[in-house]
């Protein structure tokens, strides 16, 4: 180094005991590295999420495609329609009313 930098910082001979290459890393062998099943115990311990792909589950089986339809009808037989489902324990909603009487005057009609 040039010695009027070292007079200009007032390093003095402070830099001439510096032997930079204890700074460099020594490479190791890699024989000390963590059992990979250790490494992850420790981070669902610690709360870590693993970036790796998560195993695939099988297809949940697909429900009937759904449909809306509005029906006019008089009121009091709309109103005697939803209280039936309400009056159920559990309750059971419009489509689950309709389904059970569809299924109800399908019988009818068969039997006679």
């Amino acid at each position: 180094m040039n010695t009027d930098t070292k007079k200009k910082f007032d390093f003095g001979d402070a830099l001439d005991d510096i032997d930079a290459s204890e700074w460099m890393s020594n490479p190791h062998s890699g024989d000390d590295k963590p059992n990979l099943d250790q490494v992850r115990e420790i981070a669902e311990e610690q709360g870590f999420t693993s970036r790796e792909p998560k195993p695939t589950t099988a297809p949940k089986p697909k429900k009937e495609p759904e449909e809306q339809v509005l029906i006019r009808g008089p009121k009091s037989v709309i109103d005697d329609f939803k209280s039936f489902g309400k009056s159920q324990r559990p309750k059971w909603n419009h489509a689950y009313v309709l389904e059970r009487a569809m299924e109800a005057l399908k019988r009818e009609i068969k039997n006679g």
